[in-house]
């Protein structure tokens, strides 16, 4: 777990050497903003990084969690739904075992993501893409906060077990509010508690996050600051843009 007071002392570290003094009216809530934003950034590039950045690589793999049992909450004729875990973010893998009344042993489906509802209906359709227990082909998707895989009653589900991406809690530094009060942005709730960063001190992949956040502050302060903020994400090195 990493203190928010550290995240905070560390980014103004690397404002520093970006050249980049901090404002003494900014709040606790702003710097709060810059570091949660590069926390979602990295979330959501997180294919990209792992393929373009190998220092950062083996740190990232902290947001996996691997194969974990989902539970079946909805069974209808031609699809099941499954409760997604409460800090899911992103899928990366999805295990099937099934089987039907005349096999023995569970067998693993081929499973197939569908994008869209046009997708899906088409899928359906197509002889070569729709669940088929011979050729062990299943179809799935993310709804809400479930997971729904289409099976056509071709065969009975016994296990679906999920690799995905770990959502990483929003940072709050609520002792550093000289009022006591820290507002969030919906302009109602009021955190009363300092909110720190649920990631390993030994690791590296915080101090990309203060990285890329001094960026985004530089670039919200300097309009002649031109630097890309792939240099950021892809730079092998911490500390060095």
């Amino acid at each position: 777990m990493i203190s928010v007071r550290t995240l905070h002392y560390e980014f103004e570290k690397a404002c520093n050497r970006l050249h980049t003094a901090i404002s003494k009216d900014i709040a606790s809530v702003d710097i709060d903003a810059f570091l949660n934003q590069a926390k979602d950034i990295i979330l959501e590039r997180y294919d990209e990084i792992v393929e373009k950045n190998r220092v950062l690589e083996n740190h990232l793999r902290v947001l996996e969690v691997i194969d974990i049992s989902l539970d079946k909450e909805i069974s209808k004729h031609n699809y099941t739904l499954y409760s997604l875990p409460k800090d899911y973010f992103n899928s990366l893998r999805l295990r099937v075992n099934a089987c039907t009344d005349k096999c023995e042993e569970p067998q693993e489906i081929r499973t197939k993501k569908y994008s869209q509802q046009d997708d899906l209906d088409e899928a359906l359709k197509d002889p070569f893409r729709k669940p088929d227990w011979y050729w062990r082909r299943g179809l799935w998707n993310i709804v809400g906060d479930k997971i729904q895989f289409f099976h056509d009653n071709k065969y009975d589900i016994k296990t679906l077990e999920l690799t995905y991406i770990k959502y990483l809690e929003d940072v709050a530094y609520a002792e550093g509010c000289p009022d006591g009060k820290y507002l969030l942005s919906d302009g109602i709730t009021v955190i009363k508690e300092n909110k720190d960063l649920n990631l390993p001190r030994n690791g590296l992949l915080w101090r990309k996050i203060v990285e890329i956040a001094a960026y985004l502050y530089k670039k919200s302060v300097d309009d002649n600051y031109k630097v890309e903020m792939d240099s950021f994400l892809f730079n092998q090195n911490i500390g060095v843009a």
